[in-house]
């Protein structure tokens, strides 16, 4: 049963993210004829969040599943919100100017050009070093873009407890990965909501769950295994 909030909304965050990110295409499922990502492997789903940022139905379902998240696992509002390049930025400049936070983000590797930072927005007399920061992704995959952001944010002092993401595979390799850094990582929805829901609503045909399950345990082999391998760029 959905549970009322304190906005006031009988809203299930996860479900209603994942139903309405399958409706405006966002998410899309596809086992018979799988997508094939930049890596060259072939995946029977495709990811793109940053659509969600597009109608304001969904930057408030987002908003409020952060909001929810945040207040299920008694996180406190940080000094900080930081978006990871470039699906996380939109996200956590919305939920830090509506919680009366600071917002930055944070590059990678420095900028080669200009002042050659690492970390934009700060003012010219400003530093993290020793403010709470929480960093915000739109997707959990392998988990590398998030600890590059993490090191970096703590390189120059800033306290990173959290990161967290509208949407995860939770595959256990990138459970590892913030085991390692030490950091929490926790999302709005996860990958078993996103098959109950596709399930439910149409998406993909029952016969396919199992195929879409097994590709959770080996996202790499699971193309090879079922006749889908993977293409590898001639240049």
């Amino acid at each position: 049963m959905n549970k009322k909030n304190e906005f006031g909304y009988g809203v299930d965050y996860a479900r209603q993210i994942i139903l309405n990110a399958l409706n405006f295409g966002s998410v899309k499922i596809n086992a018979q004829e799988p997508f094939q990502w930049k890596s060259g492997y072939r995946m029977p789903i495709y990811n793109n969040n940053r659509i969600l940022a597009n109608k304001k139905v969904n930057r408030a379902l987002v908003w409020g599943g952060f909001i929810d998240l945040m207040k299920k696992n008694n996180i406190p509002n940080p000094d900080i919100f930081s978006g990871v390049a470039i699906g996380g930025i939109p996200w956590a400049i919305l939920i830090a100017h509506e919680l009366g936070c600071d917002f930055i983000y944070v590059r990678s590797e420095n900028k080669g050009h200009g002042l050659k930072q690492t970390i934009e927005c700060l003012g010219s007399n400003e530093e993290v070093k020793g403010k709470k920061i929480i960093i915000i992704e739109d997707l959990f995959s392998t988990g590398g873009s998030s600890l590059e952001i993490i090191d970096n944010v703590r390189e120059a002092g800033g306290i990173v407890d959290f990161c967290l993401a509208i949407f995860s595979y939770e595959f256990p390799e990138t459970e590892k990965v913030f085991k390692t850094a030490k950091c929490a990582n926790l999302s709005i929805a996860n990958y078993d909501t996103l098959l109950d829901v596709g399930l439910e609503h149409g998406f993909f045909k029952k016969s396919e769950e199992k195929l879409l399950k097994e590709w959770r345990e080996d996202p790499l082999g699971w193309g090879e295994k079922n006749g889908f391998p993977r293409v590898v760029s001639s240049l």
